[in-house]
């Protein structure tokens, strides 16, 4: 039963990543013209074009989801947390080496959001028995303060990142929308 699990879990997650491969690989072309951006909208507007590696931001995305879910899915911790913790490491070195984004924002906010990911994998160990709590009493609420004082700033940060830009967004459309009107006038 287990292992039929592990197959339904790796071609959930390995059809989409097959799929954009296959569009990525025929359609390199198409990609570029900006058409094609609008149409496809947010699964690569915000990603350089200029090669392959690049473009391979959504099929790297689905494989560390892949990574992060088989790795769960192992009975012992110590597998669990080294799988989650190679899965943002190898997150963070593609982002690092292939610098897939054009918006510098989107870049920042990626990489935040993998290392304070990290910094909260590495304290998971501080929840399980590898702290015994009958020697260190309140350990254990002492980390999970800590632990939301890591995440509070993460979900602010987050947050704010995604005000400003849907702000942006509506202050472009606003900007679009009075150009066009200012045109018709001219008309």
């Amino acid at each position: 039963m287990n292992k039929l699990n592990y197959f339904a879990v790796f071609a959930l997650a390995a059809i989409p990543a097959l799929f954009y491969g296959l569009v990525y690989y025929r359609e390199k072309e198409d990609l570029d013209m900006a058409s094609t951006k609008t149409l496809i909208g947010s699964l690569y507007v915000t990603l350089n074009t200029d090669s392959m590696y690049q473009l391979m931001q959504p099929i790297m995305f689905c494989l560390k989801r892949l990574m992060f879910v088989m790795a769960l899915r192992d009975v012992s911790f110590p597998m669990q947390w080294g799988g989650m913790i190679w899965a943002i490491l190898f997150q963070m070195i593609y982002y690092l080496n292939a610098k897939p984004f054009n918006d510098r924002l989107l870049k920042v906010t990626e990489l935040t959001n993998e290392f304070i990911m990290l910094l909260l994998i590495y304290m998971l160990p501080t929840f399980t028995s590898f702290i015994p709590n009958d020697v260190y009493k309140m350990a254990n609420y002492r980390f999970g303060w800590i632990f939301l004082a890591i995440v509070c700033p993460l979900f602010l940060f987050n947050f704010s990142v995604t005000i400003v830009a849907v702000v942006s967004i509506c202050l472009e459309k606003r900007r679009q929308s009075r150009r066009l009107a200012y045109d018709k006038e001219q008309v």
